[in-house]
């Protein structure tokens, strides 16, 4: 059984018509061998007026016909709108009436090269060509080959394409792809390659079948390229380009040679050819939308890139880290150890490369948030696709950027594998207790038997994988559509309906029945958004392979919250995907539109453009003033273009310590790097475990986690010209409580790691309060739980740590230090633990760096000239680490040595910046404080002191060293 292709649909029968009409009553010169196409007689008069014809029959506007030789000739299809059908049948046509019946068919990369094998091979396509056209296609496919006996033979698929004559009535298509037409074996004489009397190389044989060239994805395919070189080698007839895409000529500016043919992504969209498109963002509720990346590790240092709505950053930290310099919702987190493969977080979480969290969400990673959305958008359309007279077997697709993520390799867990494994399988148990039919309950129980079948992957390393069960997969999701597209294979369940890849299936692989897209890779702005939906545009196909029509289809896009936009910058494409028109007029309707945007009447409007000359009495658009009426009101220019947005960084990697200003500021630096013994002296382990019992037992520790998705729907506006994101109004809001239940010892481990309290003592006290309470099973030993018990643990804990902490100098030797080697000599400093930023700028003498690295809303600071300074610095990150509450550790920012008002007395302060009022410091940030200041206060001795202030939002350095050195005087 293949597919049942539906016949004569409006928008395929215009594009091949399209192409067949160019050769209309143009002269055909007979073939001069059986092994060759006839010649069409190409001119002027003839082509270009057919060509002018068509264009005004399809309403293109913009392209002027021209001819040269081996032309092209260029169709328009939008992603999803049957292009690789379109020229198959335009292949028959051009056999049919002109008994042309060599083809050559070029695609970019070896996928598309597999799908479209696979679509010119199946029985479905065999069978239909066919029953219309009585003959069927012979398909050559142009693959690499090894030498035999190190002799290298003439391609046989080649061969046996040049060789085949028109006698055998068949039609010969050669399928090559890039990489075959840009080898070395296209060029090369081979011994036996005397087809036509004389030794030549295969393009030049293949030239000689007078072919007729079908170009897919020609964006690929730029002239100035090589690959488009060797195209014109093959010396064809013509060439005929069919994508969704061109390349460009100029910027902005299509590489369009007569267009014939132009079903763009509006016309795709309005017209229901393909699916619409719902996008899902997560907004975590009650909390910031915030992402935190492990970037990579080298064993030392980590690597995190911190996302949320308003900015990025990236961090490096070590083993002991506190993730709360990433972010305040994630005080009291450190590093807990880290390899070259992992970090593990002292809350429990395992992070790999690439893996993501959203700071207060620990029980799930962000990307479990993403899949666990995904499995239930899925399960909500296969149960009612299984219901249906017959039935649609739907698929969902995850991109994802790491392989190693999930392919089982050693030294590497498949974390998104496993993640999801769990996840499916907690839902199908779940819908296994809900009334549904016996054949739908056994098709989950398979599901469930058979776990690992339900999905499988493609990937680029796979096509060199040995393995007999990835190699299935691939044989399935590349070549096989008709099997996936199945729920039974010889009265068994097919249970396989999820699939995983990176970039690979990005371009010439879709399937019709894909409704959940779920985005767990990054992209950058580059990526085309209809490219990425492309996958899944298609309209689906029942269980008989039938097209479904006359429903309305949605295709679920699930992107994270840094991706919010993605609605929008989508329709902005589709919307631009329409060739520009110049408006000519202002329409009442467009009087209207304004009218309502702007608050203000259409005569008014209308009356404006015309006082100002823009216009004329009939609205008219006076000549050389449409710009003018663009910038007056833009909502009338629909050809805008989004600006491109580019980051670069700097190259340089160290920081150098002026020797000069070292000497200066060297006996603050050794005063401020002292060790110091920290003594919390917080009572008995009974006095601990009576605290734990009393927040146990008056607070409220028990709390699911929520994720709301916003659904954003694609539609029709009004006049059917153009589509839109839903109005926030029209959005659909849901919440998804979720939570991680763990083992007792694990349970006990969360909150040991969150709190520094034995096990034992947690055990203890929750036998205690046992006695008179029950444990709530399934809500109560859950991570969220832990979390909880040890954030209100901190808040109790911390009250008493304020009264009792103590600091005790140690003596030992301060080096090394962030400045210097264990000698006391100075070293280079890792530049991004100074600042992220760089400025080519020399610094002032008195800093004391000699590059100038800084943070966001340093540099004011470090270019102020303040003369009582004699040398100050940046303090590189977690250098300084003072003791506080809870085994976190407080980091000041700047030290400065001024000269007292005799100058000769030095003056050492410590400042700690705070981007923020004081009257909106939080509670533990006060208690900070005041700990730094007993710290300092401890390390003190009578030949250096070091004031500590803090720097407060609208606070300049001049003014907090004028006011301490008043206070000195004083």
């Amino acid at each position: 059984m293949g597919f049942n292709f539906e016949r004569n649909l409006p928008h395929q029968e215009e594009a091949v018509e399209a192409v067949i009409d160019v050769f209309n009553d143009v002269l055909i010169r007979k073939r001069t061998n059986s092994m060759s196409n006839h010649l069409f007689e190409t001119t002027e008069d003839n082509v270009l007026k057919n060509i002018e014809e068509i264009q005004k029959r399809n309403r293109i506007k913009g392209n002027v016909p021209q001819l040269n030789p081996y032309f092209n000739l260029d169709i328009k299809m939008e992603t999803g709108t049957g292009k690789t059908y379109t020229y198959t049948k335009t292949i028959f046509e051009l056999n049919r009436q002109y008994d042309i019946n060599k083809f050559i068919i070029v695609v970019p990369t070896l996928p598309i090269k597999a799908g479209t094998e696979q679509f010119l091979r199946s029985e479905g396509t065999r069978l239909h060509f066919k029953e219309d056209y009585g003959k069927a296609i012979e398909l050559h496919v142009l693959n690499s080959q090894k030498a035999k006996n190190k002799r290298e033979y003439f391609p046989l698929e080649i061969s046996n394409f040049v060789r085949a004559t028109f006698y055998d009535k068949k039609i010969h298509v050669l399928l090559v792809n890039t990489g075959m037409l840009n080898s070395t074996t296209m060029n090369k004489v081979f011994d036996d390659s005397s087809l036509f009397g004389s030794a030549e190389t295969p393009f030049q044989l293949l030239a000689r079948t007078k072919p007729i060239i079908i170009i897919d994805e020609p964006h690929k395919y730029k002239r100035s390229g090589r690959s488009y070189e060797n195209l014109l080698k093959l010396k064809p007839q013509c060439m005929i380009r069919y994508g969704a895409t061109f390349p460009e000529k100029v910027k902005s500016k299509k590489d369009y040679e007569n267009l014939l043919y132009d079903l763009d992504a509006v016309k795709a969209f309005n017209n229901d050819l393909v699916k619409g498109v719902v996008v899902h963002i997560p907004k975590f509720e009650g909390r910031k939308n915030a992402k935190l990346s492990l970037i990579n590790t080298d064993g030392k240092i980590a690597s995190f890139k911190y996302v949320d709505e308003n900015n990025e950053r990236t961090y490096k930290m070590e083993k002991g880290d506190s993730l709360a310099a990433v972010s305040a919702d994630l005080k009291g987190i450190t590093i807990e150890r880290l390899n070259k493969s992992i970090v593990e977080l002292s809350n429990g979480i395992i992070l790999e490369k690439n893996q993501a969290i959203h700071p207060t969400s620990f029980s799930e990673t962000y990307q479990e948030v993403l899949m666990r959305q995904a499995i239930d958008l899925h399960f909500e359309k296969e149960r009612e696709y299984f219901g249906l007279p017959v039935r649609i077997k739907p698929l969902t697709l995850f991109f994802i950027d790491d392989v190693q993520a999930y392919r089982e390799e050693e030294d590497r867990t498949p974390y998104v594998k496993n993640i999801f494994e769990n996840l499916l399988k907690g839902k199908i148990e779940s819908i296994l207790k809900e009334d549904i039919s016996e054949e739908y309950k056994d098709y989950l129980l398979a599901s469930l038997i058979a776990l690992t079948d339900t999905h499988g992957g493609y990937f680029s390393k796979d096509n060199s994988d040995k393995d007999d069960k990835i190699q299935k997969e691939i044989e399935e999701i590349l070549r096989d559509k008709e099997k996936l597209l199945s729920y039974k294979i010889d009265e068994q369940w097919n249970v396989r309906r999820f699939i995983f890849s990176k970039w690979t299936l990005k371009e010439g692989w879709d399937n019709p029945n894909v409704f959940t897209i779920c985005k767990l890779r990054s992209s950058g702005s580059e990526i085309s958004k209809l490219q990425e939906v492309g996958r899944g545009l298609r309209l689906p196909v029942n269980e008989n392979l039938f097209r479904v029509k006359n429903t309305q289809f949605d295709l679920n896009y699930i992107v994270d919250f840094t991706e919010s936009k993605f609605a929008d910058e989508l329709v902005k494409e589709i919307n631009e995907s329409t060739p520009p028109e110049q408006l000519q007029s202002v329409s009442d309707t467009q009087l209207a539109l304004l009218a309502k945007t702007y608050n203000k009447s259409e005569d008014d409007i209308f009356d404006e453009l015309y006082g100002k000359r823009i216009i004329d009495r009939k609205a008219n658009i006076l000549e050389g003033k449409r710009e003018e009426l663009y910038l007056l009101y833009p909502e009338l220019n629909q050809s805008l273009k989004r600006e491109k947005v580019r980051k670069s960084t700097s190259s340089k990697q160290y920081v150098t310590v002026r020797q000069s200003n070292y000497e200066d500021f060297k006996p603050l630096w050794e005063t401020i790097n002292q060790k110091v013994y920290v003594n919390y002296k917080l009572g008995s382990e009974e006095t601990i475990r009576n605290l734990l019992v009393e927040i146990l037992e008056k607070e409220q520790v028990e709390e699911f986690d929520s994720v709301k998705f916003i659904a954003k729907n694609i539609e029709k506006n009004a006049s059917g010209s153009a589509v839109t994101v839903s109005n926030e109004q029209d959005n659909k809001y849901y919440l998804q409580q979720y939570h991680e239940e763990l083992p007792y010892n694990q349970f006990l481990k969360v909150i040991s790691k969150g709190t520094s309290v034995p096990l034992q003592t947690i055990h203890g006290a929750l036998v205690k309060y046992n006695e008179n309470h029950e444990f709530k099973k399934g809500t109560f030993f859950t991570r969220r739980t832990a979390l909880n018990i040890a954030s209100k643990y901190r808040d109790r804990i911390a009250l008493l740590m304020l009264q009792k902490i103590e600091y005790s100098k140690i003596d030992v030797s301060v080096h090394p230090t962030a400045l210097t080697n264990i000698d006391g000599t100075l070293k280079r400093i890792v530049a991004h633990t100074v600042g992220t930023k760089y400025s080519e700028a020399k610094p002032q003498e008195k800093y004391l760096y000699e590059e100038l690295f800084y943070d966001s809303n340093e540099n004011e600071t470090i270019n102020e000239i303040i003369s009582e300074v004699t040398v100050f610095g940046k303090i590189p990150k977690n250098s300084i680490r003072i003791p506080v509450i809870n085994g976190q550790t407080y980091s000041p920012d700047f030290a400065y040595v001024v000269k007292q008002k005799d100058g000769k007395t030095k003056l050492n302060i410590v400042i700690e910046s705070k981007n923020k009022e004081e009257r909106f410091l939080a509670k533990d940030e006060q208690d900070k404080i005041a700990l730094a200041n007993r710290f300092f206060d401890a390390i003190n001795d009578s030949d250096v002191k070091v004031v500590f202030e803090t720097q407060l939002q609208g606070k300049r350095i001049t003014n907090i060293i004028s006011n301490i050195l008043s206070k000195q005087a004083n």
